[in-house]
C-alpha cells in the first residue's frame, strides 16, 4: 500500500517476503530471513528449502558449502534470484550470505488435497494423502478422487518403500517442487511417509490400484496353479514309476516260484 511506498529502499529489503520475491524477475537481489524446512544434500547437493509465513522456496549455492543447516534452522540470505526447471531459486552467490541466526521448530505442512496443489505451493511444505497405485524404485504414484501425484523419492532421503503395497493409503509430508510442466512431491525422510490405512483394498472409484491388486492376485493364483500342477506331475511321475517297479519284479518272482514247483 500507500505506506510500503514512503518506505526507503533499506525498509523494503527488510520487509522482503517470499512470496513477493516468487514474482520478481531473475536477478533482483534479495535479503531475507526464513526457516529452513529440509537440510542441504538431502534433495540435492547444492541445494535446500526454506520458507516464511508467505510461501517456500529453494536456496541454491553452486559450490555446495553450507553451514550445519537442519530444519528448523532460521536462516538470514542474502544474493539473487534465479531460475531453474521452471523453480524458482534463491541464488546465494560468492558474494553473498547464508547464516544461521536461531534454531527452533520445523514449520508445520499445509495439508493440501492433490487436486488443489499447485504453483501457488511451490517450494513449501505440504502434506497430502492419497492411494498408492505405482511404486517404483525412484517414485510413486498416489491417487486421490481421480487426481494423481508423484512422489519424487530422492536416494539421499533413504526412504525404503518394501513394506508398501498398492491400494494402501499413504499420507506424504514433503517439498512441493516443479517437475517440467508437472508438480512433484519431495519427501525428505522415511517418516515423511505413514501408511493410514494398512490392507490394500479396492477403492470405488479408482482404476490403477484395482487393476493392480487384479494383477497381484492373477500372479498369486496362477503361482499356486503352477505348484499344484508341479506337485500332481511329481505324484504321477513317482506313481508310474511304482507301478513300473512293481511290473519288473513281480514276473520274475512267479516265474521263479514256477520253477521251483516244477
Amino acid at each position: 500500500g500507500s505506506t510500503n511506498d514512503q518506505l526507503t529502499d533499506d525498509a523494503k529489503v527488510d520487509s522482503q517476503t517470499i512470496a513477493f520475491l516468487q514474482q520478481q524477475p531473475d536477478g533482483t537481489s534479495f535479503d531475507f530471513v526464513a526457516t529452513a524446512t529440509v537440510a542441504p544434500g538431502v534433495l540435492g547437493k547444492q541445494f535446500f528449502y526454506v520458507q516464511d509465513a508467505t510461501g517456500g522456496i529453494q536456496v541454491y549455492k553452486n559450490d555446495a558449502t553450507f553451514p550445519a543447516i537442519q530444519s528448523g534452522s532460521v536462516i538470514h540470505l542474502v544474493g539473487e534470484l534465479s531460475t531453474s526447471n521452471n523453480e524458482r531459486r534463491a541464488k546465494i552467490s560468492k558474494n553473498g550470505i547464508i547464516e544461521i541466526v536461531d534454531q527452533i521448530s520445523e514449520p508445520a505442512p499445509k495439508l493440501i488435497l492433490i487436486d488443489a496443489l499447485n504453483i501457488n505451493n511451490m517450494g513449501t511444505l505440504a502434506k497430502t494423502q492419497g492411494i498408492i497405485s505405482t511404486i517404483a524404485s525412484d517414485h510413486l504414484i498416489i491417487e486421490n478422487n481421480g487426481t494423481e501425484l508423484e512422489i519424487a523419492l530422492s536416494s539421499n532421503a533413504h526412504i525404503d518403500t518394501a513394506e508398501l503395497l498398492p491400494g494402501m493409503t499413504l499420507e506424504v509430508t514433503g517439498i512441493v517442487r516443479p517437475f517440467g510442466e508437472t508438480i512433484k512431491l519431495a519427501p525428505r525422510s522415511q517418516s515423511d511417509l505413514v501408511v493410514l490405512e494398512q490392507t490394500p483394498v479396492l477403492v470405488t472409484g479408482t482404476t490403477e490400484p484395482g487393476k493392480l491388486i487384479e494383477q497381484k492376485q492373477n500372479q498369486l493364483l496362477g503361482g499356486l496353479i503352477a505348484a499344484v500342477t508341479a506337485s500332481l506331475f511329481v505324484l504321477l511321475l513317482l506313481r508310474h514309476l511304482v507301478q513300473k517297479k512293481h511290473q519288473l519284479y513281480v514276473p520274475t518272482t512267479l516265474a521263479i516260484t514256477t520253477e521251483t514247483v516244477h
